[in-house]
C-alpha cells in the first residue's frame, strides 16, 4: 500500500535535437515524469556521455562505473521537486560539444551513449 503511494520517476523518452553533423554541437533530450502519487523530494541527477564504437569494451564499462559513482551523489544545491503528472514531462538536456561530432559520428560508425542518474 505505501509503494503505491510513493513517487516513481523515470524516463519516458530520449532524443536528439537533429541529425549529427560534423563540427557541430549536438543537444540530447531526455524526458522524464513521476508518475506515482506524491512528489519527489530532493530529485538531482546528472546526465554524461562517451563517444565509441559499439565493439569498444570501455564503452560500457565506463557507464558501469559512472552508475557505481552515482550511488553517493548528493546535491543539495540542484535538489529539485518532481511532481506527479499524467500529461505532460520534465526534460534534461544534454551537450554534446562541437569538438566531439566528427565524420564517425555522422556516418554511424560510432556511437554516442548518454548515460545518467536520476535520484
Amino acid at each position: 500500500m505505501i509503494a503505491s503511494e510513493r513517487a516513481w520517476v523515470g524516463p519516458s523518452n530520449a532524443k536528439i535535437d537533429g541529425a549529427p553533423v560534423a563540427a557541430k554541437p549536438l543537444d540530447v533530450i531526455v524526458e522524464y515524469r513521476n508518475t506515482g502519487r506524491e512528489p519527489a523530494l530532493n530529485g538531482v541527477y546528472d546526465l554524461q556521455h562517451k563517444i565509441g564504437k559499439l565493439e569498444d569494451p570501455t564503452l560500457l564499462s565506463e557507464m558501469s562505473e559512472f552508475i557505481g559513482q552515482c550511488k553517493t551523489m548528493w546535491r543539495p544545491n540542484q535538489a529539485q521537486v518532481i511532481y506527479p503528472t499524467t500529461n505532460n514531462e520534465y526534460n534534461l538536456t544534454h551537450r554534446v560539444e562541437t569538438s566531439e561530432i566528427d565524420d564517425d559520428v555522422v556516418s554511424g560508425e560510432s556511437v554516442i551513449l548518454v548515460y545518467g542518474d536520476l535520484e
